[in-house]
């Protein structure tokens, strides 16, 4: 396993209020930390030894001594990101990207599945993005905390091809 060091600099993020956010979008927003609850070691578990483990050292705000820790794992069919304080603590789970079916981790549509089934079975988007020819991000957002949480479904080709999580590690 390589592993890549890099240090930089985070902004602090402004408070968001909360609006709330749908049970629904919270349970399934709640589900990858519950399954990757001990941070890499559950992700060895769940995917396997990564192919690549990149960490970045953070400050907190610029000029502080507050730092954070990323975890980067990349395996063949996920991403993880994980987030610990310098001082030490748990890890937790900041970003997670899928492009195969876990079974821990049961989604509304199976891969595969369509746009519109997942509509059917989850509602509208908060935002559909275009980011390469033939390929949809359906983009479902909740306000918990200090930053938005999103979940991500991407099409290629009119079928689910990864679901990605950013989650507030803070």
């Amino acid at each position: 396993m390589l592993t890549v060091l890099l240090v930089t600099a985070a902004l602090a993020d402004a408070p968001a209020e909360a609006p709330g956010c749908p049970e629904r979008l919270a349970a399934l927003l709640d589900r990858p930390a519950a399954v990757l609850d001990s941070g890499r070691e559950a992700a060895a578990r769940a995917f396997g030894e990564p192919n690549l483990e990149a960490v970045e050292v953070l400050a907190e705000t610029p000029g502080e001594r507050h730092l954070k820790v990323r975890f980067r794992l990349f395996f063949d069919q996920a991403r993880a990101t994980f987030a610990q304080s310098a001082a030490g603590g748990a890890e937790r789970l900041e970003e997670l990207e899928l492009s195969a079916p876990l079974a821990e981790l049961t989604l509304p549509v199976p891969f595969g599945a369509s746009e519109l089934e997942l509509v059917e079975r989850f509602g509208e988007a908060a935002r559909v993005e275009l980011p390469a020819a033939f390929e949809r991000r359906l983009v479902y957002e909740c306000e918990r905390g200090r930053r938005p949480e999103t979940v991500a479904f991407r099409f290629a080709d009119g079928a689910l091809a990864a679901v990605e999580w950013r989650l507030a590690a803070d």
